[in-house]
């Protein structure tokens, strides 16, 4: 990816150079790079071509905001998460919605949040992002209908006890 990248003329192919910088993007958050991942993220990001698939821009800020995060960017990170949260409530199913972002809050506090609470240097902008993330958390529960018992059945057994702790 990285030659066609450099190879790729993106006056003449801007499309193929946003999607090879997401790639690249995407490969460097893999590998644990988040520099690099945050910086092919942000080429893709100004290059604003619209994405082909709904998760696959969803995936893309929750890469983005991760990435922000471990390279201490509060801003950009809730910036990310934020536009992950519209775009959920915007083109996702209400049940479909709810179980994502109850997997990716789980991810978020237990690969990111959590972990930097042990820093001393991280604590305090960890935990405000864990109260920001749980106020999104809320708000999309909400918003899914979830709250007033609109949703009757998800593929979790451990939805009750989700449920409850949630009101």
């Amino acid at each position: 990816y990285q030659k066609a990248y450099f190879l790729n003329n993106p006056q003449k192919d801007p499309k193929n150079s946003a999607a090879l910088a997401l790639n690249l993007g995407n490969i460097y958050f893999l590998l644990g790079n988040f520099s690099k991942a945050l910086m092919y993220y942000d080429k893709r990001l100004a290059a604003a071509f619209p994405f082909d698939h709904a998760e696959t821009e969803i995936l893309f800020y929750r890469r983005l905001g991760a990435s922000a995060f471990q390279l201490r960017d509060p801003a950009q990170t809730a910036s990310a998460y934020l536009n992950a949260l519209e775009l959920i409530q915007k083109r996702i199913a209400p049940q479909k919605a709810s179980e994502i972002l109850g997997k990716l809050n789980t991810q978020i506090f237990d690969r990111i949040i959590t972990p930097a609470l042990s820093k001393p240097e991280l604590a305090q902008t960890a935990n405000s992002l864990g109260e920001k993330q749980a106020a999104i958390h809320q708000e999309l529960f909400k918003a899914t209908g979830a709250a007033t018992g609109q949703i009757h059945s998800l593929p979790d057994p451990a939805w009750p006890a989700y449920r409850k702790a949630i009101e």
